[in-house]
């Protein structure tokens, strides 16, 4: 398996909010979903040890950090960036416009703290986002590429500094 092969922490995101938006189900519903989906994903055998899983309604209220990277990634992307992408429409509720962002700052090792990395990588080119892609290819997520193309175009508008996390 590829963590163990890199040795690197595993990051996965089980965005029940995102069932919410998309789907006529009850939280409390894709709550429960995402609970069973993540039975489902510890079945696979990650190291309990190097990864970390979160369902988004559970997390984001309690993680400033992970708030903060969802809030900087939506001031650099546009309503048009994202309604060219993924197609919303003036009937769309703003959840669903929102959450391109939600759905993408896991891929910034910034919004994990509690999570030791041996560096803090920047952009996509870091170990979070090679853990997102190895989710992404196993759960053939096409709307998770978008997204993280989405974020890496809107780059211009990010000040370096202000991502690196330097201990």
């Amino acid at each position: 398996m590829l963590q163990d092969t890199f040795d690197v922490p595993l990051i996965i995101q089980l965005t029940d909010d995102e069932k919410f938006l998309w789907k006529d189900l009850t939280i409390e519903e894709v709550h429960r979903l995402a609970i069973s989906n993540a039975k489902d994903i510890i079945a696979i055998g990650f190291d309990i040890n190097k990864t970390f899983m979160f369902a988004d309604t559970d997390y984001i209220g309690h993680s400033p950090e992970f708030y903060r990277t969802i809030c900087r990634i939506q001031k650099c992307v546009t309503f048009s960036q994202a309604r060219g992408i993924f197609g919303f429409t003036d009937g769309d509720c703003i959840g669903k416009i929102s959450f391109p962002a939600v759905q993408a700052a896991p891929s910034f090792s910034v919004s994990f703290p509690q999570v030791r990395l041996s560096y803090q990588s920047f952009c996509g080119c870091g170990l979070l986002f090679m853990s997102f892609l190895l989710l992404v290819k196993m759960f053939c997520c096409v709307f998770c590429v978008s997204v993280i193309c989405l974020i890496v175009t809107s780059w211009s508008c990010v000040e370096t500094a202000e991502w690196i996390q330097v201990d």
